[in-house]
């Protein structure tokens, strides 16, 4: 692959957009889509452009189940639509990355495949706020329940002091 087609690439999605993106000297470009970071990796030696995409962080309130739902959607890739999703335990930011094929493609195909990959981390973005909130909610609920001592599952004090000193 030559630099002409990461080239027109980043041209096509200056008109299309109004974005005034360069490549670099490492063939990256990035952007801000809906507000989070998008990066544009081109890959000349094997004519491939990787997107990395953040998407949202995880609340605390959804570990560890969370994690096992990404891992488990990554499985043969067919949840992500072929993208990969992966988790920084530091942010806990979770990001999808995608292999988008250069060879026997113009920027208006390039364009179109990276659109496909923009919706589909439209799709996970909301599915990670939607499981966020619920868990925020229902951890809320918890704590008001066990405020007013009003929780189902709630062991008596002179159970529990017991189980202690056994």
């Amino acid at each position: 692959m030559n630099t002409s087609i990461s080239e027109a690439c980043v041209q096509r999605i200056n008109e299309i957009t109004g974005l005034h993106l360069t490549l670099d000297a490492g063939q990256t470009a990035q952007f801000d889509y809906l507000g989070r970071p998008v990066l544009l990796c081109f890959l000349q030696e094997v004519s491939v452009c990787v997107v990395h995409a953040q998407l949202e962080a995880l609340e605390e309130a959804v570990l560890p189940a969370a994690l096992a739902d990404l891992l488990e959607a990554n499985f043969m890739l067919s949840s992500t639509c072929g993208g990969a999703l992966s988790w920084s335990q530091e942010t806990r930011m979770v990001a999808m990355n995608f292999f988008l094929p250069l060879a026997d493609t113009d920027a208006d195909g390039f364009i179109s495949r990276l659109n496909r990959a923009l919706a589909v981390t439209d799709e996970w973005t909301q599915r990670i706020r939607d499981r966020n909130s619920q868990a925020v909610e229902h951890a809320a609920r918890r704590l008001a329940e066990l405020r007013e001592g009003t929780a189902a599952d709630i062991p008596d004090m002179q159970q529990q002091i017991q189980l202690v000193r056994a």
